[in-house]
């Protein structure tokens, strides 16, 4: 069939008779269309069949199937054009004429820039996540790319990104990082006159990308403040946070970028924080200072109370020096793990310090929260809750998870010896609700009782007792319900080229051998004989059996 431009394809499966040796040196011809579509059926193009001269090569097109980073290459001798693979090992395979038409056929599930720039040497110039890092890194040739995963979604920007991948991150300050950028934080303190003795917390800030660079990001989170208002957080010239002298004014090149936009009878172009109704001020912005990095280190960052239209007095209410975290130092507040471990959520503080501290941020720039609830909810939406918080305070959550390896479902337990390490399993409140979701292919009954550790037999039946059905072939299980000393349990049977439609029973015996009927006994119980045929209620109205098909099974 031809395409649009007049570019015929075929792809077919043949028998002529005739096998590899008989058809070396045999031609190829191609016919016109036939006379109802406008053609003559005439033979319009031939070729010899033969090997292909090393000298040649189609340059199309085709897939890579070895190792290596290329994706598609072209069809030429390696090293006589800068993309070429070699010369086509598979004869048949599909050739293409575009790097693009290669990549859209043959990799349609890789991101197409990705696979062509792969393809030919080159970078998308896009982002990627970058998981073990928790940022968004950029594919270009002088960002020492690290992008692997052909699979891997691709983003036009680091905002998209971010917000797309890495939605548990402030937005802004994973941007930030995503460029390199190098960040600072100051432990505030209630300062001036202690209007707010107890205010406590921290303010971030990162730069964008370089040390030169002068624009940012400020995120503060004080606790203890006036409730439900408004106010102003800036960086000022000062080194300490004795009085307002030693913090200096606003710091700043150029224009003043300093205000509370919250309020904007104070400065509309500015920046500033909310608090909410129990006074936890919080803050979220950009901004260009006009210095960067190096300048910044080991300047203050001062907190200003509301102004005296919202009731306050605009004056310095906290204060803080930026520079590195102190060791000594943590927030106790509870952010997400990103290294190995079963723990998923841990506390910001020093390790063996209280039984839950992972040790104080290595990104500072991370989200913490005020509960190990709050860090699973919003950190591992993806995992079940309960999982997430057992796991992060060491604790189990008594559900149950499925076991694919020995088909069942087990208990999450501190004395079930479980071995759930996955942690985007699904959870159930019960063997019942996990065996009949997650393992809808085996009896529920028997997939309940293994659950809770049953002891499980089976027996291969085969046709006895004078072969009345010669063919009789299959398996009963039986499993007791959890424990050795129990008794009760359930059976199951499979058993083919019995009687067709009809019912019986099967019944456990006292003998230990299949030869005759005195070799297998009779029924095998204490007490009161279970062993009867429920679904004839004309044989026992109290016991069990089997039914067949039309087929006899």
């Amino acid at each position: 069939t031809t395409d649009s431009a007049g570019t015929g394809r075929a792809d077919f499966k043949f028998d002529q008779g005739y096998g590899y040796d008989d058809t070396v040196g045999k031609v190829v011809v191609v016919h016109d269309t036939v006379t109802s579509l406008g053609g003559t059926y005439a033979r319009i193009a031939c070729g010899v069949l033969g090997e292909v001269d090393e000298s040649l090569g189609t340059k199309m097109w085709y897939a890579r199937t070895k190792s290596g980073n290329k994706m598609c290459v072209q069809d030429c001798k390696t090293g006589f054009e800068d993309h070429c693979g070699g010369l086509r090992e598979d004869i048949y395979s599909n050739i293409y004429d575009s790097v693009a038409n290669c990549c859209a056929n043959q990799f349609s599930y890789v991101n197409s820039d990705l696979c062509e720039a792969r393809s030919t040497s080159t970078y998308t110039n896009k982002y990627y996540v970058d998981y073990a890092n928790q940022k968004c890194a950029k594919d270009c040739d002088d960002c020492d790319s690290t992008l692997t995963d052909f699979s891997a979604k691709l983003w036009d920007s680091a905002e998209l990104c971010c917000s797309n991948m890495l939605g548990w991150l402030d937005t802004a300050l994973c941007v930030a990082s995503s460029g390199n950028a190098q960040c600072l934080e100051a432990q505030m303190r209630s300062s001036n006159g202690n209007t707010y003795p107890n205010a406590d917390g921290y303010v971030n800030i990162c730069f964008d990308g370089k040390l030169s660079e002068t624009s940012g990001t400020m995120q503060m989170r004080v606790e203890n403040l006036k409730a439900s208002t408004t106010g102003g957080v800036h960086i000022h010239t000062g080194t300490s946070c004795t009085d307002s002298t030693a913090q200096g004014g606003h710091y700043f090149i150029g224009e003043d970028p300093w205000f509370n936009a919250v309020n904007p009878t104070i400065a509309p172009t500015g920046t500033g924080y909310t608090t909410d109704s129990a006074g936890t001020g919080r803050a979220d912005f950009k901004f260009d200072q006009g210095y960067g990095y190096d300048d910044t280190v080991g300047k203050v960052v001062v907190v200003h109370d509301t102004v005296t239209s919202l009731g306050g007095t605009y004056a310095r209410i906290a204060c803080g020096v930026l520079g590195e975290v102190d060791e000594s130092l943590g927030t106790k507040m509870w952010y997400a793990r990103t290294k190995s471990g079963n723990k998923m959520c841990v506390q910001d503080c020093k390790t063996g310090f209280e039984d839950h501290c992972g040790g104080l941020r290595e990104d500072i720039y991370s989200n913490i929260y005020d509960s190990v609830a709050n860090c699973c909810a919003n950190q591992f939406s993806y995992v079940n809750s309960d999982l997430c918080e057992a796991r992060s305070t060491s604790t189990y959550t008594n559900k149950y998870y499925v076991d694919y390896a020995n088909q069942k479902c087990a208990k999450d337990c501190d004395d079930c010896d479980s071995t759930l390490t996955d942690f985007s399993a699904k959870l159930w409140d019960s063997a019942e609700l996990c065996c009949s979701n997650m393992l809808g292919w085996l009896d529920t009954a028997l997939c309940v009782a293994s659950s809770g550790n049953a002891q499980c037999l089976e027996a291969q039946m085969r046709s006895s007792n004078g072969n009345t059905y010669p063919n009789a072939d299959g398996y009963v299980n039986i499993c007791f319900d959890g424990k050795l000393s129990e008794t009760s349990g359930t059976m199951q049977m499979r058993v083919e080229n019995l009687k067709a439609s009809t019912t019986g029973g099967v019944h456990i015996h006292t003998g230990t051998s299949c030869t005759d009927s005195t070799a297998q006994g009779g029924h095998y119980f204490i007490g009161e004989d279970p062993w009867f045929n429920a679904v004839n209620p004309t044989i026992a109205p109290t016991g069990t059996g089997y039914t067949t098909d039309s087929a006899g099974t």
